[in-house]
């Protein structure tokens, strides 16, 4: 009996340390595209809050028993569960915000029985889902190739190039059918005074598609960079809403919001206004000392003309002009008297 308890002991560890292993594997592995259609859940397929009418009937395997709980480990090994969420219906499940509680990861079907395993030969088919929030960041940078350069609280100027970095870990690598990637964002610009457009810098950056773990919008195939040349200078916001699938729209959460300060055209300033103006402001005030010695070199050359007028007109001119009709006056007058004194004696 001691050793048939040993024994069992044994093997009841060696299936426990199997179960971890199996558990690490499962979580390891790679996820798989959703088939056929977006609601149509496999095995080891990530799903998210929000999603409604999924089919999670291939959870239940060869069973065909059909899946009545997923369950959430805290403890493989120790099969510890802290989370259960319970099935109505398989082919029309909807995840639920208040049934995760905040409890991400791996839930691992059941049905009536226990624990769905369908292995056979001594291995071990579990079947589960990754359960996560569609979560998404957004970022603003230069332009590519400047990818690495954030602007995020900066002041630059209206016609500097942009790109936006979207970044969905969960929703760009797992959402999708083959090629197919239905989830999207639409990027809003927030004006200073509060108006919301997703038209700017000649972009429409609507239903992006969100088809990677990170990505740019300036990417090929994407909605290209843009500048704001066409907004007036002041602060402005932006933030990723969620437009598709209709239950992310409805209910999960956008992204962040980011903003930077634009402060008009860097080329414009330098090259036309600010070199002209200095010249204009430099003229008017030089002006001023300038005019003041012309018009002192102007008054100070009056006079020395005038004294030279004077003197030359004075000595040479006049002189001679009235010295001239003296004597012959003196002679008339003279001769007036000699002959008034030879009439008088005559009488």
């Amino acid at each position: 009996m001691v050793l048939c308890s040993k024994i069992r002991a044994s093997q009841g560890r060696i299936l426990l340390c199997g179960l971890a292993v199996l558990f690490m594997l499962v979580l390891a592995a790679p996820a798989i595209a959703r088939s056929p259609t977006i609601k149509n859940i496999q095995s080891s397929d990530t799903i998210f809050l929000y999603e409604r009418n999924l089919d999670i009937s291939a959870l239940h395997g060869n069973t065909g028993s059909p899946v009545v709980y997923l369950k959430h480990y805290s403890d493989f090994t120790g099969m510890t569960v802290d989370n259960s969420i319970a099935i109505g219906n398989e082919n029309s499940y909807t995840v639920l915000p208040a049934e995760v509680g905040g409890i991400y990861g791996a839930y691992y079907a059941w049905n009536a029985a226990g624990l769905i395993d369908d292995g056979s030969g001594g291995s071990h088919q579990y079947y589960y889902v990754d359960i996560q929030e569609p979560l998404v960041t957004l970022g603003v940078v230069l332009a590519d190739p400047y990818h690495v350069d954030s602007v995020e609280g900066l002041t630059i100027s209206q016609t500097t190039p942009l790109a936006f970095r979207i970044t969905s870990p969960k929703v760009g690598s797992t959402y999708h059918v083959g090629n197919l990637y239905p989830a999207q964002v639409s990027i809003v610009l927030i004006g200073p005074a509060g108006a919301e457009t997703t038209l700017f810098g000649g972009v429409n950056h609507v239903n992006i598609n969100v088809s990677a773990t990170q990505f740019y919008s300036d990417d090929p195939g994407r909605v290209g960079s843009f500048t704001l040349e066409q907004q007036d200078p002041g602060t402005y916001q932006f933030q990723a809403k969620w437009t598709n699938p209709l239950e992310f729209a409805e209910e999960a959460t956008d992204s962040n919001i980011v903003s930077f300060t634009i402060r008009g055209n860097p080329t414009t300033i330098p090259a036309t206004s600010a070199p002209t103006t200095p010249p204009t402001v430099t003229t008017t005030v030089t002006t001023p000392p300038t005019t003041v010695p012309v018009t002192t070199v102007t008054v100070t050359t009056i006079p020395t003309t005038q004294p030279t007028t004077v003197v030359t007109t004075v000595p040479v001119t006049t002189p001679p002009t009235t010295a001239a009709p003296l004597p012959a006056v003196l002679v008339l007058a003279a001769l007036g008297a000699v002959a008034f004194l030879i009439i008088a004696k005559k009488r």
